[in-house]
């Protein structure tokens, strides 16, 4: 199963959850999620995995700042990935946490349908944002 979910990088709240068993190109994934949730963003900060020209366009578009590292194929790519703000490229290993917070509870999916493992997560999801509202 795999999983994208966007991430509040402040209160570290799940903010949007994506689940596939296909193997889906992540920055289309990654346009999906967006599209759904871009009138909420002003920056959205993704790995190199979500490197696709459409989703940059998206985000400018909307008006969200796409901070998503190039895959350095060429110079100019890599002179790209130099001008990121280091500061706030940063802040996408909060949503690491999120997902090591997630993996936590030492629960593994215990379901084998795709429809019984997506309910597993997505109720680890709310219990998830549960707690970081108690907390």
């Amino acid at each position: 199963m795999k999983t994208t979910l966007l991430v509040d990088t402040e209160s570290l709240a799940i903010m949007d959850a994506h689940f596939t068993t296909k193997k889906a190109y992540d920055g289309h994934i990654g346009l999906q999620v967006f599209r759904r949730n871009a009138e909420d963003l002003q920056a959205l900060l993704a790995d190199k995995m979500y490197s696709w020209s459409n989703l940059r366009e998206a985000c400018r578009e909307a008006s969200t700042r796409p901070v998503i590292k190039h895959c350095e194929q060429n110079a100019l790519k890599k002179a790209h990935n130099v001008r990121i703000d280091d500061e706030v490229y940063n802040q996408r290993s909060m949503s690491e946490t999120v997902f090591a917070m997630l993996k936590d509870d030492g629960d593994e999916i215990r379901s084998r349908s795709w429809h019984g493992q997506f309910r597993e997560l997505t109720r680890k999801c709310i219990v998830h944002n549960l707690a970081q509202a108690a907390s």
